[in-house]
């Protein structure tokens, strides 16, 4: 088995993570609070800053729509746009 770059290993555990995040989130019922935590674990590998900022845009809007929690959605989605302005997306 050929051994993976720490980039190309980072990349998988964040594709995992976010696809069990939406699988949570469109399970029947939905399981937004397994679904935030996934979100949430993407942070700690140390993803570049256009996926911090994508994954803060995320756990806005669904803390927004699912949760009463508006200060920490607002919180969230204040990061991602703080973010963003000093990302290049080319």
């Amino acid at each position: 088995m050929a051994a993976m770059s720490g980039s190309s290993k980072n990349d998988a555990l964040y594709i995992s993570l976010l696809g069990l995040a939406e699988n949570f989130r469109v399970s029947n019922p939905p399981n937004i609070r397994l679904c935030i935590h996934c979100l949430q674990s993407i942070f700690n590998i140390n993803p570049p800053p256009l996926i911090v900022s994508r994954t803060h845009l995320q756990l806005g809007n669904i803390l927004l729509a699912h949760t009463k929690n508006k200060e920490l959605a607002t919180r969230h989605l204040e990061q991602a746009w703080t973010i963003s302005i000093g990302v290049s997306f080319l």
